[in-house]
């Protein structure tokens, strides 16, 4: 979503990654000038909170919501931990259901933590407004959801 909201805008996105976190470091890249900033530099903030708590609360005032199909976004995550860095293939899923217990333990876990984070940031008691974004309709209709987005960050 920042990749697509930053060439539409022309607007730095920021993060609230910081790097001793090993999680942060494998995501790092100078592909986003605003990685690290939380600041009124930026108006969208990428944020792990609290799928992994940061040493810094992101002041907001909005919330923007990015939500992946679960199966689609575990199977990524799998692929992303379970990959040699140094090589860009990734593993087939025949390959992964090979590892079935690595996979059986790894979904457990990850699943949970997928349903916590969108249940924190979708129930009733934000005290922020939380405009919610299906990924795959990001990849589909990115004008029409960008349109939609720039309308809840502008309150048109």
């Amino acid at each position: 979503m920042r990749y697509f909201f930053e060439q539409a805008t022309k607007v730095l996105t920021g993060s609230d990654k910081q790097q001793k976190h090993a999680f942060c470091k494998d995501f790092s890249s100078n592909e986003f000038l605003g990685d690290g900033l939380i600041d009124e530099k930026v108006w969208i903030v990428n944020s792990y909170f609290p799928y992994y708590k940061q040493d810094r609360r992101v002041p907001m005032h909005k919330c923007v919501l990015l939500v992946r199909d679960p199966i689609d976004c575990l199977f990524a995550c799998y692929n992303h931990f379970n990959s040699p860095l140094e090589s860009s293939r990734k593993p087939r899923l025949s390959e992964i259901l090979r590892e079935k217990e690595d996979l059986d333990e790894f979904l457990l876990s990850e699943i949970e933590n997928w349903v916590k984070f969108n249940d924190f940031w979708m129930s009733p008691d934000r005290e922020v407004p939380v405009y919610v974004v299906k990924y795959e309709d990001l990849l589909k209709n990115s004008r029409s959801v960008l349109k939609t987005l720039l309308c809840f960050l502008l309150n048109c």
